[in-house]
């Protein structure tokens, strides 16, 4: 129950929890509008109403600020490493929770040696790595796979509405996330920093979507003692 020791705005909250017998039970908030997967796949199979741009980029914004909450503010870093768009969930005002920490590493910062340093490095990461995929997939309105080339498509349903250029700036952010070149992926902090600056306008606001440059996806192994921690197939 580490977790349930720590409130955040995007964080999932625990309420409590049941074991019985061999059962073991989490309580979690009810949250009314499910998965964010549950948004793109339905949007796609036309179940539900598409997301606007506006509401993407708050649930961008909200899950970074998570993360960085989670990697750099607690008392003890924590890493999600298995962040999908199926673990994020949305609440009634479309805030996004971060939830499914059931592959998560707990790390004391003040422990760590040169070889902890690096995995923890790796783990750092691995995180960023995926909150850049589920970018990706908040612009283009459906899930990448690994190893997908990402050519700058834009969901149809913001494309041309006025928000092109921020769109723009935050598939650049997300490019950022996912390239292969680990050691030069931002931090959640640097992230956050990026996409406020977004928000407040602070951007220069290309609208060039066409020829973008295509987004290759690599995926990620996180190797134990292995330099700075991941590996790519």
């Amino acid at each position: 129950m580490t977790l349930g020791r720590w409130r955040h705005q995007n964080l999932l909250p625990i309420l409590g929890f049941c074991i019985h017998s061999s059962e073991k039970l989490l309580v979690y908030k009810y949250m009314c509008n499910g998965t964010l997967r549950d948004w793109l796949l339905g949007h796609q199979d036309r179940d539900m109403k598409c997301l606007d741009w506006p509401v993407r980029f708050k649930i961008a914004v909200g899950l970074a600020r998570g993360l960085a909450w989670l990697h750099h503010c607690c008392s003890v870093q924590i890493f999600h490493l298995d962040l999908t768009s199926g673990c994020v969930l949305l609440d009634q005002g479309f805030e996004p929770k971060l939830s499914n920490f059931g592959r998560a590493m707990f790390v004391n910062p003040n422990d760590h040696d040169h070889r902890s340093g690096n995995l923890v490095l790796g783990f750092a990461k691995k995180d960023v790595h995926s909150f850049g995929v589920v970018v990706l997939e908040l612009i283009g309105g459906r899930e990448v796979s690994d190893g997908e080339s990402f050519g700058g498509q834009i969901d149809e349903c913001v494309a041309g509405k006025g928000c092109d250029g921020e769109i723009v700036q935050v598939m650049r952010v997300a490019k950022d996330c996912v390239q292969p070149m680990v050691d030069k992926r931002p931090t959640m902090l640097q992230v956050v920093q990026r996409l406020t600056q977004i928000e407040q306008g602070c951007c220069g606001c290309g609208t060039d979507v066409q020829g973008y440059e295509p987004v290759v996806v690599p995926s990620v192994v996180i190797e134990m003692g292995q330099g700075i921690g991941s590996k790519y197939r």
